[in-house]
């Protein structure tokens, strides 16, 4: 009677260890995966579920948080992309703004070595200047001025071509009676 109860006993603790190492197979696939996740691979494809025990539903939710990590870091990349591209086009509106600036800040230098008579004009000139550098830098601060700006800059252009071609004819005018005097 003890041997068969010994006997018993071994064959329930065979079936408890068989049944135990089944359900607790897949906790090194599961380990490994986490550990895959914690170092940023997500490429992995999902693991088979065979029970529907607590290890099962554990695999389960480990292919969901794959999942929707991936997806997560997917729609980041999209959003950076987006911000990127956005980024690049507001760095190249403020290089166009500031080349614009450059050029009339030349045509500002040109119209200060003219005719004495001018000096109004140019001081006028450097004022909206100023006003203008003032623009450009509220410009960077804030992206959506660069199209005003971009206008203003444009008036300033026109204006320094207008006051540039009345000093042309002004300095021809002056010059005129020299040609013909050194003409006869």
């Amino acid at each position: 009677m003890l041997f068969l109860f010994c006997i018993a006993c071994l064959i329930l603790l065979i079936i408890v260890f068989l049944l135990l190492k089944n359900m607790l197979k897949a906790l090194p696939s599961i380990t490994n995966r986490m550990k895959l996740l914690a170092a940023g691979d997500l490429s992995q494809e999902d693991l088979q579920a065979n029970s529907n025990d607590e290890i099962g539903q554990l695999v389960v939710s480990t292919n969901q948080m794959n999942q929707r990590v991936r997806e997560l870091l997917n729609r980041i990349r999209n959003v950076s992309e987006i911000v990127s591209t956005h980024g690049e086009e507001l760095t190249q509106s403020a290089n166009e703004v500031k080349m614009g600036s450059r050029q009339i800040a030349t045509t500002m230098q040109e119209l200060a070595m003219g005719a004495e008579s001018q000096a109004n004009e140019t001081n006028e000139l450097s004022d909206g200047m100023g006003l203008f550098s003032n623009k450009v830098q509220n410009a960077n601060e804030m992206g959506g001025n660069i199209t005003r700006s971009s206008h203003a800059v444009l008036d300033l252009t026109n204006k320094g071509n207008e006051f540039m071609q009345r000093s042309t004819e002004k300095m021809e005018k002056v010059n005129e009676p020299s040609l013909k005097q050194y003409r006869k």
